[in-house]
């Protein structure tokens, strides 16, 4: 709703156009004002509170603000950007300025590892803002960053001369970079899909795995050791086993292809305080994708490819270990009986003695 509307007026839930007269009912509904920029995490949260431009009101409310839209946006406020998330109104340049660092800094997740957030983040953001005014679509942006890792992974298989390495090394960390930008941009322009989020699981693992078979393949060639060729093919077919078994998990779950999105069942939590806790907190760091991938880029730039592939293949390896740990725990909780809660001794029931 804005300050040129007038009647009559539609309210607009998603892509389905809602006629006023046609809403009815106590359950309550989200106005917001059309020049608001907000983090969805605020809808539940500012849509409470007074002076905000996302507003929580009835369905017998909505004619009168049909009536007399302008009232209505003059009694709101110009939002928030404080605060776990934000809620503005975009009115003038400098609120969009405000609106756009505030977009800016939402796309920043807590999971990020230590690469990610002083490295992958800033250059994927900057690159995304810019983006963002574009017709480029996040989809594209996703076929894009996997032809950067499938070209990596051609230099790498080839390996001579030394340059090469360098290049697919650089191909490579570039592709972890970019990764972020697809997501970014699809949360920026409202256009999150669950193929997307299909399309980018998916490529992120083809891409993985065809520069880990490069680097044994390049290897075996250079260095003329056929079992490397053995190597690469069985590393390969556990990554896509590994790979096949997640999916379906997602499937079953209706994640919508977010990896993120699956349950597991972690060791000790990390706000523990032993050496076990500090020692799992060191191990999920490095374990990161972002640190990963890093390291292997590092290596492989460093003119040790040999290396590289088989810290790529026990990273493989772990891999499949934790799912294989996940999974069995899940079972087990799963296929254990609810226990009733115990009171401590002495306690009564209204049974008497426990």
């Amino acid at each position: 709703m804005n300050r040129s509307a007038r009647r009559p007026i539609e309210f607009v839930c998603q892509s389905e156009t809602i006629d006023v007269a046609t809403l009815s009912g106590e359950k309550p509904l989200v106005l917001v004002a059309a020049d608001a920029v907000f983090d969805r995490t605020r809808v539940g949260v500012d849509a409470s509170t007074a002076g905000s431009p996302l507003q929580l009101i009835r369905a017998a409310e909505a004619e009168a603000v049909a009536r007399d839209p302008q009232r209505w946006l003059d009694s709101i406020g110009q939002g928030r950007v404080d605060g776990p998330g934000f809620a503005l109104r975009v009115v003038d340049g400098k609120s969009a300025t405000t609106a756009r660092r505030a977009l800016l800094r939402s796309l920043r997740k807590p999971i990020d590892g230590f690469v990610s957030r002083h490295l992958n983040r800033p250059v994927s953001l900057a690159i995304s803002g810019r983006l963002a005014s574009s017709p480029v679509t996040p989809n594209q942006i996703t076929a894009i960053v996997a032809l950067v890792a499938l070209s990596g992974a051609v230099l790498a298989a080839l390996a001579r001369p030394w340059w090469m390495l360098v290049l697919a090394a650089a191909l490579f960390q570039a592709q972890s970079i970019l990764d972020g930008c697809d997501g970014e941009i699809a949360r920026l322009t409202y256009r999150s899909s669950r193929l997307g989020a299909w399309l980018d699981s998916i490529c992120d693992d083809v891409t993985n795995y065809a520069f880990c078979f490069g680097l044994a393949a390049g290897q075996a060639r250079t260095l003329d050791q056929p079992a490397l060729w053995y190597a690469g093919g069985i590393t390969l077919a556990l990554q896509v086993c590994m790979s096949g078994v997640l999916y379906h998990r997602m499937v079953r779950l209706g994640t919508g292809g977010d990896l993120l999105a699956l349950p597991y069942v972690s060791g000790p939590a990390d706000g523990g305080r032993g050496l076990r806790a500090r020692l799992m907190r060191v191990v999920r760091q490095v374990a990161r994708r972002d640190s990963f991938i890093f390291a292997v880029a590092l290596v492989t730039a460093l003119q040790l490819p040999l290396l590289a592939f088989w810290i790529f293949a026990a990273g493989s390896w772990a891999v499949v270990a934790t799912v294989i740990v996940s999974d069995w725990r899940l079972a087990r909780a799963r296929a254990a009986p609810e226990r009733p809660a115990l009171l401590p001794a002495g306690r009564r029931s209204k049974g008497g003695e426990v």
